[in-house]
């Protein structure tokens, strides 16, 4: 399978990396006196995403520096690269700048991601990779608005979104920019900007960050 993630990644570098309208990523928090920079690539239908990101966000949202959250010290950003076995990735990840353009405000893309994780499976079963485009599209789409979008993004927004080219470049674009920094797999961090292997375990990313953080002495 790395073969696979490797060849598809060298016909990326074959083709031109285009300025994206904006900076790859989708921000956690807005860090005040940030330290350290961490990347996270992940997959919406990875399982091993699913396994890794609760525990990661379960360290952001409860782990405190003097009081203060680990947030204002960490300049995270998650990034979304659909691995090319799950076909039905490509689909969901085009919801992500969707959602950035449209109201941010009020539903972020990592609660997105969140979400798609936690529901990967109806999307991975038989059933679902034996439907056809239109039918999963919509199953998405009515997944999405009743579930997380509700009183936000309509059921026809969001099958508008499905069928935007532009948002299905810039989805291309995220992946293309995964693959020029290296990513082949997810979940990939980058800890100021070099791979590292994460910790699966709230508990034990203090430790993993001490080194990038302020001292709590």
């Amino acid at each position: 399978m790395k073969l696979v993630l490797l060849l598809v990644a060298i016909l990326a570098f074959s083709f031109a990396l285009d300025v994206p309208k904006r900076p790859d990523g989708y921000s956690y928090g807005t860090p005040e006196d940030p330290t350290a920079t961490l990347d996270v690539f992940v997959d919406i239908l990875c399982s091993a995403c699913k396994a890794f990101e609760p525990q990661f966000v379960d360290f952001l949202a409860n782990y405190t520096i003097h009081d203060r959250p680990v947030t204002d010290f960490l300049d995270i950003k998650f990034h979304i690269f659909p691995l090319p076995y799950h076909h039905n990735a490509f689909f969901i990840s085009r919801l992500a700048p969707f959602i950035q353009d449209t109201k941010p405000d009020q539903l972020s893309v990592v609660e997105f991601i969140h979400w798609g994780l936690s529901v990967q499976d109806r999307y991975l079963s038989s059933g679902s990779l034996d439907k056809a485009e239109p039918e999963v599209l919509k199953n998405m789409c009515t997944d999405f608005t009743e579930e997380i979008a509700k009183g936000i993004h309509s059921f026809e927004d969001c099958m508008a979104a499905m069928h935007n080219r532009n948002y299905e470049l810039d989805a291309r674009a995220s992946w293309k920019y995964a693959a020029y920094m290296g990513v082949n797999g997810t979940p990939t961090l980058l800890l100021n900007g070099v791979p590292v292997d994460p910790p699966f375990d709230a508990e034990e990313w203090p430790k993993f960050l001490e080194k990038y953080l302020p001292s709590e002495s």
